[in-house]
């Protein structure tokens, strides 16, 4: 999704200064004030927005409302220009100095996560900040129990933020590691500290128009990880999605103290805001996932309307919430291959299940094998390989049969080669990530100089590092993306992205808006969308 600049400064436009709002007192027995700042932010936000997140991590929910809220209003007063230059933007914002603490907040942010700024950061910064600031204009007039009916449709759905407990620490990542936005708060139908309960993770995604093999290929994964306390997520679409959703619910977990036996535990996350739960032929799927204690899970406003890029963006919150991501259907041109791009980037395992190949359902699956972008899942019963830990976190060990206790070690015990080479595996991604972030920080580098940053404390710190890297074990990961086409080396001797990694980082350095890293042949249309 690529900003466009709109006409909304030109070199004679008028500068309108509006107050800052007035405090919010919400329902202090439902939700807090810094949580409806929170919405505030992500519905100003509308969508994705990097700017707009590091800006929050800088200046606090509370601090970033406030400098919106005083943000002088650009209104053109001729007729409107379809380009936006940056001698326009220098002279409508010079003057303003909440615009120069904008930016310079903005700065700090990107300081902070050792991150070089796009050079284009002033004018795309204008732009989207005429832009929080248009819909922010549209509910700054509501009181706060109207602001309280609009964003959590009066108690129905709940906030998570930042600042809560229950936030997903894994959707850090985005920023940590892709460098991509994450969300700015959440919108939850059901229990919101799921992801508190739950070690595994497991995202299973793949095509609506799956057929027999794939959709009991995606039932069996859900119902058999979710009986061993895996949380399953998934995207709530007809096909692959809806298949792993039902096979959770048809789980059963071990007893619990009182002798009950639960269901398996799901969770559904939507492209929309969730007043535009669909599709409707799953409506009582989604009932069935709230009633068994799973939950409903999106980044947008409750009345967001799910259109196609939006599919795109959801697909990272999936990625990032799951600690392992089995494409296990596909057509060749798939959202699902959005999701396990995503999952490969974040350094999470990535798993496909193969398929006849005369058969278009499974060319994606079947592809991304091939390429060497994730692993051939050869039976069912490896899926528990690829995850951190064998037991539900949920259940005490009291809880628990012994029977299952024991299993679990002995498991634990007999696939300490597979685990060895796993461990192999994450540290090679880790390693080959840290590289290329280096390459996109300085563009054109040596080999000294990429060295000397990726070993220095302060790179260590603020990355996630295998242990013992040396530069030799830097040079041999150098020659293996230098064969898969990631980096080249021209010449001069110095490291540069290759097309298979720098199509989209270029891009993003002239815009102001989450990079999606979606390839060419990965483009989905509204009829693949999920």
């Amino acid at each position: 999704m690529t900003h466009t600049p709109q006409a909304a400064g030109s070199s004679r436009s008028a500068v309108s200064a509006t107050p800052a709002a007035s405090p919010l007192s919400p329902r202090p027995d439902v939700v807090t004030t810094d949580s409806l700042r929170w919405a505030q932010l992500a519905y100003c936000a509308n969508g994705p927005d990097p700017y707009l997140t590091l800006l929050s991590k800088t200046l606090g929910a509370r601090k970033t409302m406030e400098t919106i809220a005083a943000l002088p209003r650009i209104t053109s007063t001729e007729s409107t220009s379809p380009t936006t230059t940056e001698k326009d933007i220098r002279k409508s914002s010079g003057t303003s100095n909440e615009f120069s603490a904008l930016h310079h907040a903005l700065l700090s942010g990107y300081e902070a996560i050792d991150v070089s700024p796009s050079p284009f950061l002033e004018q795309n910064l204008f732009i989207l900040s005429q832009r929080w600031v248009a819909r922010y204009d549209t509910i700054r007039s509501k009181s706060a129990e109207e602001l309280f009916q609009h964003f959590t449709h009066d108690g129905r759905y709940q906030l998570i933020t930042p600042a809560m407990e229950q936030w997903p620490k894994r959707l850090d990542d985005l920023l940590i590691r892709t460098q991509s936005s994450p969300p700015l708060c959440l919108w939850c139908e059901g229990d919101a500290s799921i992801f508190l309960k739950h070690r595994n993770v497991l995202a299973v995604v793949g095509s609506r128009e799956s057929n027999d093999y794939g959709e009991r290929c995606s039932h069996e994964i859900g119902r058999r990880e979710a009986q061993r306390g895996c949380l399953i997520v998934s995207g709530g679409a007809m096909g692959i999605d809806a298949s792993a959703h039902w096979g959770a619910l048809a789980a059963t977990t071990p007893a619990t103290v009182s002798g009950q036996r639960n269901s398996g535990s799901t969770v559904a996350i939507f492209a929309g805001g969730l007043r535009h739960q669909g599709p409707s032929r799953n409506q009582r799927l989604f009932s069935e996932i709230v009633a068994s204690g799973g939950a409903l899970v999106s980044e947008l406003p409750p009345d967001t309307i799910p259109y196609a890029s939006r599919f795109l963006a959801r697909n990272r919150l999936i990625a990032a919430l799951s600690d392992c991501t089995i494409v296990t259907q596909a057509r060749y041109r798939s959202g699902a291959l959005n999701t396990a791009q995503w999952a490969a980037e974040l350094g999470r395992s990535v798993l496909a299940i193969p398929g006849n190949i005369d058969t278009p359902a499974n060319a994606g699956c079947n592809r991304l094998i091939t390429e060497q972008k994730a692993t051939m899942l050869s039976a069912l019963t490896d899926v528990e390989l690829f995850l951190p830990t064998y037991l539900p976190s949920p259940l005490t060990p009291e809880a628990v049969p012994k029977s299952t206790l024991e299993s679990g070690r002995q498991e634990e015990e007999t696939s300490d080669d597979k685990n060895k080479g796993k461990i192999k595996d994450n540290a090679i991604q880790a390693t080959q990530h840290i590289i290329l972030k280096g390459i996109r920080r300085f563009r054109a580098v040596d080999r000294t100089k990429l060295f000397a940053w990726i070993l220095s404390p302060t790179t260590a710190a603020k990355n996630v590092l295998p242990e013992g890297l040396t530069e030799t074990s830097l040079n041999q990961q150098i020659g293996l993306l230098e064969l898969t086409g990631k980096i080249t080396i021209g010449e001069d001797s110095r490291l540069r992205l290759g097309t298979a990694a720098s199509r989209t980082a270029d891009a993003s350095e002239a815009t102001a808006t989450v990079t999606y890293k979606v390839d060419t042949v990965n483009t989905v249309d509204t009829e693949t969308h999920h």
